[in-house]
């Protein structure tokens, strides 16, 4: 390697370290159930059937609940989420948003538990 390319290396090296370095002291992770990724496009809708987000994905999954990204900030605490099957109907799940966070650019990213028809944790 030349002396610049080793340069260039390092500086990506040392800029990557610093955002691994950032993303694990901003974790305050306090989750207590194991949780498998699951990125998919799903439709989020509020319990009077408006539109909670215009673009919303998931990031993971428990039995309990899932992990949302999304562009619009959630105004209400309960939603329905609408993930599609491969094969089938869209599986539909009412959820209580517990926490929500501002990313960049007009993102969100939020937390929702599962709850049964009468608004019960799962």
């Amino acid at each position: 390697m030349t002396g610049a390319s080793e340069s260039n290396a390092n500086s990506v090296y040392d800029s990557l370290e610093k955002l691994v370095r950032e993303a694990i002291e901003s974790q305050n992770d306090q989750r207590t159930e194991f949780r498998i990724p699951f990125v998919r496009q799903i439709s989020l809708t509020y319990s009077n059937g408006a539109s909670a987000s215009r673009h919303t994905f998931t990031r993971d999954l428990t039995p309990r609940g899932i992990g949302l990204l999304h562009s619009d900030a959630l105004v209400g605490d309960t939603v329905l989420v609408e993930v599609p099957i491969d094969n089938g109907a869209p599986l539909t799940m009412k959820g209580r948003v517990i926490w929500s966070m501002p990313l960049q650019d007009g993102w969100f990213t939020s937390g929702a538990a599962f709850i049964d028809e009468n608004d019960q944790p799962i």
